[in-house]
C-alpha cells in the first residue's frame, strides 16, 4: 500500500517548547471554557446548600453566638464608624449599581468593548444570584438589639453589600491586563472585600456565613463569565467588539519600493557615458582587449568547421 506524499516543507515543532499544545480557539479553549461554566455552576449549587446549612439549628446558633460576642467584647466608637463608612460604600442599590455601569463605561472609553461586557455581565451575575438566595433561603436578619447600625429588610443571607464588594475585586482582577496590575487588584480587591464583609458582621447586620455566601456569588460570576468568554464562538463574537479598536490603532502599511534603475541606466554612471571605470568601451559596448590579452570572439558557423569536414560537405 502506498501512503500519501508528505511535504519536506512542513515546520516541525520540537516537544515541549511551549508550541505542541492545543491552538488558541480549539479544543483546549473549549476545555478552558467548559471547566469555567462548571466552576461557576457548582459555586452557585454551593450559595444555595450552604444558604441551607446556615438555616440549621446548630450552625444558626453558631452564628448567634458570634455576633453577640462582638456586640459585647469588641465594639469601639473608632471602628464602628470606619466600619459604617466601609457598609456605606457599598450598599447595592446605589454603589453596586452605579459600579455596574460606570466601570463598564470607562472600559469603553478606553477602547476595551469586550472586557466592558465581561464585567456587566460578572455584576449582573452575582447580584442575580444573591437576589435568588436571598428569595430561596429567606434567612431573618440578627436581633435588633445587635445591631450597631439598622439592617435593611431584605433577608439576611447573602449580604448584597459583601457581593458588591467580592464582584468589583473579581472583576478587577479579570480585566487587569498586566500581570503587576494583576497582582495589585487581587490584593487591593481582596483586602476591600474582607473590609466590607467584616463591617456587616461587626455591625450586627449580618451573620458570617452571610458574608461568605456573598463571596461565592462574586466568584461564581466571575468563573462562569469568563468561562462562557473562553469559548471560541463566544471569543470571535467579543474579539469583533474590539476590532474597530485594534484597525484604528495599527499603523499605516509600509509603502513599497519602487523598482530601482539599472547601473547603466542612471545619469551619469560609467556604462552610459561610454566609460566603464574609466576606460573607454566600443561600439558594441564592450570594454576593449588590454594589452597582452586575448579577447575570444565568436566565429561564424562556417569559419568553426574543419577544413575536411566542410570539403566533404560541398
Amino acid at each position: 500500500m502506498s501512503s500519501a506524499p508528505v511535504s519536506r516543507h512542513r515546520r516541525r515543532v520540537p516537544a515541549g517548547s511551549g508550541h505542541d499544545g492545543p491552538l488558541p480557539g480549539g479544543a483546549g479553549a473549549s476545555r478552558r471554557g467548559l471547566a469555567g461554566l462548571v466552576a461557576g455552576a457548582v459555586l452557585a449549587v454551593c450559595v444555595l446548600l450552604l444558604g441551607v446549612v446556615a438555616k440549621m439549628r446548630p450552625v444558626a446558633a453558631l452564628d448567634l453566638r458570634a455576633d453577640e460576642h462582638i456586640a459585647a467584647h469588641d465594639r469601639a466608637g473608632a471602628l464602628t464608624a470606619l466600619a459604617k463608612v466601609l457598609t456605606d460604600a457599598a450598599k447595592p442599590e446605589t454603589v453596586g449599581v452605579g459600579l455596574m455601569i460606570i466601570v463598564p463605561l470607562i472600559l469603553v472609553l478606553a477602547r476595551r468593548r469586550a472586557d466592558a461586557v465581561k464585567v456587566l455581565c460578572m455584576f449582573g451575575g452575582a447580584f442575580a444570584l444573591a437576589e435568588i438566595g436571598k428569595k430561596l433561603i429567606g434567612e431573618h436578619r440578627p436581633p435588633v438589639s445587635l445591631q450597631a447600625m439598622a439592617a435593611d429588610a431584605s433577608p439576611s443571607y447573602p449580604s448584597g453589600h459583601a457581593a458588591t464588594a467580592a464582584v468589583l475585586a473579581v472583576a478587577l482582577t479579570v480585566i487587569a491586563a498586566p500581570a503587576a496590575w494583576r497582582y495589585a487588584a487581587i490584593v487591593l480587591g481582596g483586602l476591600y472585600a474582607v473590609a466590607v464583609a467584616g463591617s456587616r458582621v461587626y455591625l450586627g447586620d449580618h451573620y458570617p456565613l452571610d458574608v461568605i455566601g456573598a463571596m461565592l456569588c462574586a466568584l461564581a460570576a466571575g468563573f462562569a463569565v469568563t468561562g462562557l468568554a473562553a469559548l471560541p464562538a463566544v471569543r470571535s463574537r467579543l474579539r469583533r467588539l474590539d476590532a474597530p479598536v485594534r484597525r484604528a490603532l495599527a499603523p499605516p502599511p509600509a509603502a513599497r519600493p519602487g523598482p530601482q534603475p539599472w547601473p547603466g541606466d542612471r545619469a551619469g554612471s560609467p556604462e552610459r557615458d561610454g566609460h566603464a571605470g574609466g576606460r573607454p568601451t566600443g561600439r558594441d559596448g564592450r570594454l576593449p582587449a588590454a594589452p597582452g590579452e586575448r579577447r575570444m570572439t565568436a566565429r561564424p558557423l562556417r569559419e568553426r568547421v574543419s577544413p575536411g569536414r566542410r570539403a566533404a560537405r560541398e
